[in-house]
């Protein structure tokens, strides 16, 4: 309903900034652990993140007007090392490696759904939430990779 009043005007609405660090409260939390490890840079217009302890570079998009806007919302809740035109790269990374999607049994823990937007529904609707104890481990054990399955890294 509110759509069209631009980001940055509503979060001068008291309460409205603050709602939005709650509701991403996990992933403010991810990024704040990650960046301290992370290198960031760009190589011409194409972004890169670096995890030297993990050997890893990751390549990418800048961060495109929708994740520029909830950049603006939650940047005084973000580490001041984290630039916006790698936020989008840094939040994939987060949301993508930290938290792979294809690990039913992964999330972060100690939050509830409503702190966990900007995860994927994946990382909300997980085994965890599963109630039966027997039907979760029934469920654990049809996603454990068995010795011969072939897993394809897609990322």
């Amino acid at each position: 309903m509110l759509n069209f009043i631009p980001p940055r005007l509503k979060s001068l609405v008291p309460g409205y900034r603050r709602r939005h660090y709650r509701r991403h409260a996990a992933l403010i939390a991810a990024i704040a652990t990650a960046m301290p490890r992370l290198k960031l840079g760009s190589d011409g217009n194409t972004l890169w993140l670096a995890a030297p302890d993990e050997n890893l570079k990751l390549y990418g998009f800048a961060t495109e007007p929708r994740n520029a806007d909830l950049y603006d919302l939650l940047r005084p809740a973000l580490p001041s090392a984290l630039p916006r035109t790698h936020f989008r790269l840094v939040k994939d990374y987060a949301t993508r490696w930290l938290y792979p999607h294809m690990r039913p049994d992964l999330r972060p823990e100690g939050y509830g759904l409503d702190r966990l937007h900007g995860f994927h529904r994946q990382h909300k609707d997980n085994l965890a939430q599963v109630p039966d104890a027997a039907q979760r481990e029934r469920l654990m054990r049809a996603f454990r990779p068995g010795r011969g399955d072939v897993v394809i890294d897609c990322g």
